[in-house]
């Protein structure tokens, strides 16, 4: 669906670089990377697509991400008055101020989950290359595996890559290593994977790409960050050198390549595509387009469902609805959607009765303790908790009365840990950090216990997840969902042991890939 952006004047300036809160490789050098708007990209491809949890504005060449813009924290309209500019990004968006772009809705692949679509951060991560500039030296050391890298001080061509990969959230050594696993006659130049050497050789990379990501064959088709396969030696057979593509364009004509060239180089933005033949290139996935995810279905024996869905996996916002199945199968919502809120970082996969594999194939960050996430997925309600002696009439569902000693242990290093104990009265504890549950704010006055790291507990997971009544509304939670007191109670009046509940908490995109296979509300699948 597209609607139409009106341009607007009356920018706000901002010092620094790109302005963006960038999850990836080398943060020191954030604020020494700025990128521009292609100018070779036609005025009439753009669209915008607007990210209002975390503020951000994205110009798409269609529907290819190629620069994303802050937007001003007190601004709540989709317009560019509401983009904090820099002088720069000012200047070059004031030649389509006589018009309006359309608006378009779609969901952008962000594989680390910090706003910035994959393109893009491919882009600053390159961009970041060139400020190290890390000469150009062959050498083949020992690497941690995954996340491992070359000393900053050194690289070949096909590190410009990877760092720049990386700096998406997208480890190629890691994917290479686990991709040649699964179909080794693919990688001919891999007899046996060494996850040491296997993502630096281009020839491993050229296969990578030409089996997961979009092919691009002619030159005037190339955007920022698309991934350039360069045959420097014509007379030899097979592609030699990797870049990526610049958001700048060279004397030549065509964009500037950021690579690695040879011995006695920097990483740098060359004019390379005037006198090297580029075979073909590759572009990341732009839009959120999940793998098949695997085999799963809300068990038959499931009557009862709590749906948590968001804008997307850094989305704190969310929608709260329950439903109830019917003899023929079918969900029939109960009441009104709720607004809720969900972890201050947005959303994580985490551990519950849905398949483990699931942040593989359908990709989005992985719940981990003190990341501010709340879990993604599947998970069981059988548990509540609260102040008062006996639970709300009408309730079902086990209830534990939370005394002033109720903690819930969220050190991973404990034997505890993830579980709601009673702190003792003499003596130490067996855990370093706890949640205490009876507070003075009401925020545990009822909670229902999310059951999330559990069968077993994984230390590190993610710990204390509940359903409880949210202090001030709309302030989201270091990981759990909260949403007001009255339909909390409501909640857990309804929620019967025997119907087998399930609390289904995704992003929008994730929701829909799965709707279908998962049996999941018709309703939300919009």
């Amino acid at each position: 669906m597209l609607r139409l952006l009106p341009l607007a004047t009356g920018l706000f300036a901002l010092t620094g670089s790109a302005g963006l809160a960038d999850r990836g490789v080398f943060p020191e050098l954030d604020a020494r990377v700025a990128i521009a708007l292609p100018t070779w990209v036609p005025t009439a491809d753009l669209r915008f697509v607007v990210d209002r949890p975390r503020r951000l504005l994205t110009v798409l060449a269609g529907r290819e991400p190629i620069k994303t813009y802050p937007m001003d924290p007190k601004c709540n309209e989709p317009t560019l008055d509401c983009l904090n500019l820099r002088p720069a990004d000012r200047s070059e968006l004031a030649s389509l101020a006589a018009g309006r772009l359309p608006l378009a809705e779609v969901d952008l692949r962000d594989s680390d989950g910090d706003g910035i679509p994959d393109p893009v951060d491919i882009l600053l991560g390159a961009k970041k290359a060139v400020q190290l500039a890390s000469p150009y030296v062959e050498t083949s050391p020992r690497l941690a595996y995954p996340g491992g890298d070359v000393p900053p001080s050194e690289g070949v061509c096909s590190d410009v890559v990877v760092r720049a990969l990386r700096n998406a959230g997208i480890d190629l050594q890691k994917e290479i290593f686990e991709d040649a696993g699964r179909a080794p006659a693919a990688y001919p130049a891999i007899r046996k994977r060494n996850p040491n050497i296997d993502h630096r050789r281009v020839r491993n990379l050229f296969v990578y790409f030409g089996r997961h990501w979009q092919r691009v064959e002619r030159l005037q088709d190339l955007l920022p960050g698309d991934v350039a396969m360069l045959d420097t030696f014509p007379n030899r057979k097979g592609i030699e050198h990797i870049g990526i593509v610049s958001d700048r364009l060279g004397k030549s004509g065509g964009p500037l390549i950021i690579n690695a060239w040879t011995v006695g180089y920097h990483t740098s933005e060359m004019d390379l595509l005037g006198f090297v033949a580029m075979p073909v290139a590759f572009r990341v996935p732009a839009t959120a387009s999940p793998a098949p995810a695997p085999s799963f279905c809300i068990p038959a024996e499931t009557r009862q469902l709590v749906t948590v869905v968001t804008a997307d996996w850094g989305a704190s916002r969310a929608r709260l609805a329950w439903w109830q199945r019917q003899s023929n199968g079918q969900w029939v919502r109960q009441g009104s959607e709720v607004d809720a809120v969900v972890g201050s970082a947005g959303l994580g996969w985490g551990r519950g009765v849905h398949p483990a594999e699931l942040a593989k194939t359908m990709g989005g960050p992985q719940k981990r303790e003190g990341d501010n996430r709340a879990p993604a997925g599947v998970f069981r309600l059988r548990q509540a908790t609260g102040y008062a002696e006996t639970p709300p009439q009408g309730s079902r569902i086990e209830y534990r009365r939370a005394s002033p000693a109720l903690r819930c242990v969220d050190d991973p290093a404990s034997p505890f840990y993830n579980q709601l104990r009673e702190a003792p009265t003499n003596g130490k504890a067996a855990w370093a950090s706890d949640e205490a549950m009876f507070r003075t704010d009401g925020m545990y006055a009822l909670a229902i216990v999310v059951d999330h790291n559990r069968d077993p507990v994984q230390p590190g997971a993610g710990s204390c997840i509940f359903i409880h009544p949210w202090v001030t509304p709309g302030v989201p939670s270091p990981g759990c969902t909260m949403l007001p007191h009255a339909p909390v109670e409501r909640l857990l009046r309804w929620l019967d042991p025997a119907a087998h509940p399930l609390l289904v908490q995704l992003p929008r995109a994730a929701f829909r890939a799965v709707a279908e296979s998962w049996a999941l509300p018709v309703e939300n699948r919009r």
